[in-house]
């Protein structure tokens, strides 16, 4: 093994942020790439516990070490970050041990496929060190969307509606739920607050398509369409108030903002890099200390919760499924209305 000579060394370029990458499947190498192609980063380790994916690593990362899990890489390897792309099963253990170091973590998305996992993240001294990767919060138009919400621009928040959809067929078995699932659930539950009930129905076989309605405490209700076996790609979302609404198109970058007895506006809002990129920038920041998590704990937890209860409802074929009282009394507060990652006590 490449580490197997190694004493642990924190020699590096000064300035320079030091990264580990676990998981180096499809994702893994995106983000490898990603990050490779950004100043002031170095990849200094890259896990996995396939000797052929990290061969195909090192091609991407040249100068990396190798190592087939995360304890091999934290003991043998000095490191500021770890960027988790793991299985998704695996993806909160691997960051309760990075976080345990003391280090940043940027997770994939979804954070944790279990309530439990996913409260094990909210010990108190993980406070602000874990990103989860929610690449919706770095759009600007959805920024944008939060903003005109949290401004009350068109009144109280009563529906949402989106429609998530991928062309073609799918590499995996993964459920629409969890594949495209966490993208629009945290967007809801930052505008709408904390989810009551969910049901959740099956549209294709082996789920890969669903269409998933929520109710929230606040009153508001919020339908998510779901698909990852379309003609075309479809991401669109409906925001409507007591006051007006929001039409968004990602797919074009379109706003429309429509105020009741007021002008209609139009914008096309659309990222400068892409969204990984700027996923990874904004990590770098949290690394150093200079940002804060814009999608943290908070945001995984209510993630989490709610596609778990529709995975209940969806294995119950659309029953009603009720979710527990929030926040839970040992757990991180739940993320405000809309959705801000609640700062450290």
């Amino acid at each position: 093994m490449r580490y197997a000579h190694l004493v642990k060394s924190s020699s590096r370029t000064v300035g320079t942020v030091s990264l580990a990458v676990v998981g180096l499947g499809r994702w893994g190498s995106n983000y490898l790439r990603t990050l490779a192609a950004l100043p002031g980063v170095r990849v200094a380790a890259v896990v996995d516990p396939s000797e052929e994916a990290r061969v195909r690593a090192a091609s991407l990362v040249p100068h990396s070490l190798q190592f087939p899990s995360i304890g091999d890489a934290l003991a043998h390897a000095k490191v500021d970050g770890v960027v988790i792309s793991s299985p998704s099963e695996t993806h909160a253990g691997i960051a309760v041990t990075a976080l345990e170091q003391g280090l940043a973590v940027l997770v994939e998305k979804p954070v944790a496929t279990t309530v439990r996992d996913a409260h094990a993240l909210c010990r108190p001294e993980f406070a602000g060190k874990l990103l989860a990767g929610h690449l919706a919060v770095h759009h600007p138009a959805l920024q944008q969307i939060q903003s005109l919400v949290e401004n009350n621009a068109i009144g109280e928040v009563r529906q949402i509606a989106a429609n998530r959809a991928s062309a073609g067929s799918t590499r995996s078995s993964e459920s629409a739920l969890w594949a495209l699932g966490p993208h629009d659930a945290c967007t809801v539950v930052r505008l709408l607050g904390s989810p009551s009930t969910v049901r959740c129905e099956s549209r294709l076989p082996n789920e890969q398509a669903v269409v998933m309605r929520t109710r929230f405490a606040s009153g508001g209700s919020a339908v998510l369409t779901l698909s990852r076996q379309s003609a075309a790609p479809t991401r669109e979302l409906r925001v409507e108030g007591a006051l007006g609404s929001i039409r968004f198109d990602e797919q074009t970058g379109a706003l429309t903002v429509l105020r009741r007895g007021g002008p209609v506006t139009r914008n096309v809002l659309t990222p400068e890099q892409p969204l990984l990129e700027l996923q990874c920038r904004h990590f770098l920041g949290c690394v150093s200390g200079a940002e804060s998590p814009r999608s943290g704990v908070a945001d995984a937890v209510a993630v989490t919760r709610l596609l778990v209860a529709a995975g209940q409802s969806l294995a119950q074929r659309g029953a009603e499924a009720a979710l527990d009282i929030w926040p839970p009394s040992e757990g991180v507060n739940a993320p405000r209305r809309p959705g801000i990652e609640p700062s450290a006590a």
